[in-house]
């Protein structure tokens, strides 16, 4: 009980936090020179194509805090955005992630969200999800692999994310 009392007090903060942070991060000017078209993000909400291609909005970046390891991946255009989000206890790397628990003092797992065009966040509202992040390559200027899973925001209903798939510059 203690550790999902920790999770919901721990976990939504965070997930906001970077949310917010990779939306602003990927506002900046400057274009590395390595961007050279090829990154994408590309996924259907029920049904329904969203395709991210400005070079800009489409950012991996990795980091590490003592045991914790985090790689956030985000993609955005002037309607809409998405975050995804892989937490480890080693670092990350070519593989398939779900899921989301405590690991020792460590976050594992997925966390994804997407804000429509109307505005509205859709989220893991549970700790149980179906959210999957598979990472199929890992180079020294490019994140690549694909995602699903079933997204949810308060009084709406569930949104079904499938066949998502990138290709984004990688940051650091």
């Amino acid at each position: 009980m203690k550790s999902k009392s920790f999770l919901l007090k721990s976990v939504y903060p965070v997930f906001g936090f970077l949310l917010l942070t990779s939306i602003f991060s990927a506002c900046k000017k400057d274009t590395p020179a390595q961007k050279t078209g090829a990154y994408e993000m590309s996924f259907k909400v029920n049904g329904s194509l969203v395709d991210y291609k400005t070079q800009e909005s489409l950012i991996a970046a990795f980091s590490q805090t003592g045991s914790q390891y985090l790689l956030l991946i985000s993609g955005y255009d002037a309607n809409s955005n998405m975050s995804l989000q892989i937490y480890d206890d080693k670092q990350i790397g070519e593989m398939s992630y779900s899921g989301y628990d405590v690991s020792g003092s460590a976050l594992v797992g997925v966390l994804m969200g997407y804000q429509d065009t109307s505005g509205t966040l859709y989220t893991q509202l549970s700790l149980s999800s179906d959210m999957v992040i598979n990472i199929s390559s890992i180079t020294t200027d490019a994140v690549s692999g694909t995602f699903s899973g079933t997204l949810q925001s308060t009084g709406k209903a569930d949104i079904s994310i499938t066949e998502g798939k990138f290709t984004v510059w990688r940051a650091n």
